[in-house]
């Protein structure tokens, strides 16, 4: 294995818990919640300018740091944040990267 798959391969494993939460979605919207917020979180381990880049947008939205602020430990909390995330101007930067080291790596 090499560096790049190793360090790809823990990242998954740090975001296993992410992973689990598919078994609580009931909904197409909800599996595609779960979906993104692990693509956020690999993205913040292998990723790290285009998540910092996409966080930054989030906190300095007045509108999205307000949602988020006013649902966390809500059951929205994990919704809102993801909403926010796909509707900020980093996002779709951060799925390119996050894909970009996946198929660097072999995986899809």
């Amino acid at each position: 294995m090499t560096s790049q798959q190793q360090t790809f391969t823990n990242a998954f494993n740090q975001n296993r818990p992410t992973l689990a939460l598919f078994s609580k979605c009931s909904t197409q919207d909800e599996l595609h919640i779960v979906r993104d917020a692990f693509f956020l979180g690999m993205a913040s381990l292998l990723c790290p300018q285009e998540y910092e880049s996409l966080r930054m947008d989030i906190i300095t939205d007045p509108t999205a740091f307000i949602s988020i602020a006013g649902s966390v430990n809500t059951p929205k909390g994990l919704e809102t944040m993801m909403t926010a995330a796909r509707a900020s101007s980093g996002w779709e930067r951060v799925l390119f990267a996050l894909h970009t080291v996946s198929s660097a790596v072999g995986s899809d």
